[in-house]
């Protein structure tokens, strides 16, 4: 059974998920918000109405795979400077709906903030970019990236696919610290 390793950026409309291995390949990329279906979108819809699309699309990416194949999950916690007419409330929707459906499927998961997440991939958490995760991301997974539609979302869920996959490696004595 493969080892398989997931980074969500969870957000209200564009939730991106990432799905690596341990190898490094990536086996599935995700931004909920590309095509999304008019019924889900708009500022007026209720979280719950918005959340089930999201938790319906992250669950066809966990189910393609079966959850027993998965190791570890990041997601990015919390960031409640978001400049768009969202509230803690309905921020908070989506990351305890992601976090109730993680632990339901007996997948491991750890929820950073985004200063924690930037300083470990890219060893620094001071003035980082969109762009320069995307980047870096590029820099990883080289030709696997895909040339359209690789939006911010995505690039910030397989940096945490990828934290995911070093946690996993630190946990069970792969990599050593000293």
């Amino acid at each position: 059974m493969k080892k398989l390793f997931v980074g969500i950026d969870p957000g209200q409309t564009n939730q991106g998920v990432a799905v690596i291995d341990l190898d490094l390949n990536i086996a599935k990329l995700l931004d909920t918000g590309i095509g999304i279906p008019e019924m889900y979108k708009g500022k007026n819809k209720p979280d719950i109405v918005r959340n089930s699309y999201i938790y319906y699309k992250t669950k066809s990416v966990i189910d393609q795979f079966g959850a027993e194949s998965f190791k570890f999950c990041v997601m990015e916690g919390p960031n409640y400077s978001s400049k768009y007419n969202v509230t803690p409330i309905s921020i908070g929707s989506i990351h305890g709906q992601n976090q109730i459906y993680f632990w339901d499927q007996n997948i491991d998961f750890a929820v950073l903030p985004p200063r924690s997440i930037q300083l470990a991939v890219h060893d620094t958490s001071a003035n980082i970019t969109k762009q320069d995760t995307k980047n870096k991301m590029k820099e990883i997974f080289g030709d696997q990236i895909p040339k359209k539609r690789f939006t911010s979302n995505i690039a910030d869920a397989l940096a945490m696919a990828y934290l995911a996959r070093q946690f996993y490696l630190l946990m069970t004595g792969y990599v050593d610290l000293t």
